[in-house]
């Protein structure tokens, strides 16, 4: 089951990230160089389980945007591990220094497609393309920073 999960988001991700790179270098020939990249899977009860043991880990981790919005899923863990999964690839992507993960903000856009922002540091100009998935047992993300 796990293989089959790994290798469906794998593939999904790589074909997001050939995208990502033929999109980036194909802008009328100017390019947008590609300066991070990062990816992370965390197993969704893993997170349910440290939220319930530590009820003040969910403030130091999140935005109140981000507590409101998974806090209205059904699944609501399944969100919350996304998002982390997404910190986490952000924050590889940046280069792991500077910015905490409360600092990375993952909102959702009208259309459902996820966007970062980012608090308390600048970081212009730079743009921080992302993209997550999760099965029911695992939650995967990848951020590509471009410049």
């Amino acid at each position: 089951m796990l293989l089959s999960v790994l290798v469906a988001a794998g593939l999904s991700l790589r074909i997001w990230t050939l995208r990502c790179i033929r999109a980036a270098t194909s802008n009328r020939g100017k390019g947008m160089p590609i300066s991070g990249t990062g990816i992370d899977i965390i197993e969704i009860d893993r997170i349910k389980k440290l939220m319930e043991k530590d009820e003040r880990l969910k403030n130091r981790v999140f935005t109140e945007s981000e507590i409101r919005y998974c806090e209205k899923k059904r699944k609501k863990y399944h969100h919350y591990a996304v998002r982390f999964a997404a910190k986490e690839a952000v924050w590889k992507a940046l280069g792991k220094g500077g910015v905490g993960l409360k600092n990375i903000e993952i909102r959702n856009r009208s259309n459902g497609q996820p966007q970062v922002y980012l608090k308390g540091k600048r970081l212009d100009p730079l743009k921080i393309l992302v993209s997550l998935t999760h099965s029911r047992d695992y939650a995967v993300a990848q951020a590509i920073v471009v410049k």
